[in-house]
This record gives C-alpha cells, sequence and structure tokens, in this order.
C-alpha cells in the first residue's frame, strides 16, 4: 500500500499533481492548509479509485465544520493518525503529538504546520511530516507485510 503524503500546499498546487503523477499512490493524505486545492485535485484530477483523507489547518477557514483537525484511519494492520499539528503544538515539539495518536490507538502519525520535513519515532508511535508542498515538498508512506518505509522527497 503505497500512501501519498502532502500538507500546507496553501494554494500552491502544482505539487500535488506532480508528486500525484510520479508516485502514483493508492491513497493520498492531506494534512492541512490548502484543502480547496485538494477538493479540486480529488474531484477532478485523481483516480476516482484512489481514497483521498483530507484534515482542516489553522488556514482553511473556508472549510472549518466541513472537515475534522484530525482523523484516524486503518491502513492494512495499523492505524495512522492524521491531522495538521496546530492543535498538538507541533512547533514546540512531537510529545502531545505522539500521546494523542497513542490515545487513538496509532502506530503512525502524519501532521504539518511546521513545513519541515520530518521521519521521527518516539514512545512506538512513527511521526511523518511531509512538508509544505507550496515548496516542493512531500512525503510518502509504503505500508506492507514487512512493516513501514518512509520516504521524504522533493520535486
Amino acid at each position: 500500500m503505497k500512501i501519498l503524503l502532502l500538507s500546507d500546499s496553501h494554494g500552491i498546487d502544482g505539487t500535488i499533481y506532480e508528486a500525484y503523477d510520479r508516485e502514483r499512490p493508492d491513497k493520498v493524505f492531506f494534512a492541512g492548509d490548502g484543502i480547496s486545492g485538494m477538493l479540486e485535485f480529488r474531484d477532478c484530477y485523481a483516480d476516482p479509485s484512489v481514497e483521498t483523507y483530507m484534515v482542516c489547518g489553522n488556514c482553511d477557514f473556508d472549510h472549518f465544520g466541513e472537515f475534522e483537525f484530525s482523523q484516524t484511519i486503518n491502513v492494512k494492520d495499523r492505524r495512522v493518525f492524521l491531522t495538521h499539528g496546530h492543535r498538538e503544538h507541533v512547533k514546540s515539539g512531537i510529545s502531545y503529538l505522539v500521546t494523542e495518536a497513542k490515545l487513538r490507538g496509532c502506530d503512525v502519525a502524519v501532521f504539518g504546520h511546521t513545513h519541515v520535513q520530518a521521519d521521527i519515532s518516539k514512545d512506538g508511535v512513527r511521526s511523518v511530516n511531509p512538508g509544505a508542498a507550496a515548496s516542493g515538498r512531500y512525503g510518502l508512506i509504503t505500508i506492507d507485510d514487512s512493516g513501514i518505509e518512509v520516504s521524504l522527497k522533493k520535486i
């Protein structure tokens, strides 16, 4: 299972399309701040069989109430906590993010907000930030029987 990770496009949507075409994922996870562009991508471009999961970021004002700020997604035998990260105070570290992921029974947390790519394992939770799509950054998670592989990339 190949999952494309995106966040923080802030209306600069080229990376979304380019990363999707390059990687041809099974699923797409978007960690907020640019939902309008993701909706257009999902509805007008992406293969309808590719599931797209999105959460609101602190700059997605037009979609507050329409999308949650976080969600838990089952992928194979894993649980993924998808969040923007502003409510988990990720600019001050990932302790609260890891605590939230563990409370939800997740072993992977995908977040954005800082615009900085990261792949950090702490207390049994692998926390991944794909970086800002507005700056050409994205991530990829592959989940299979052998485990989880993370790649942080740039267009």
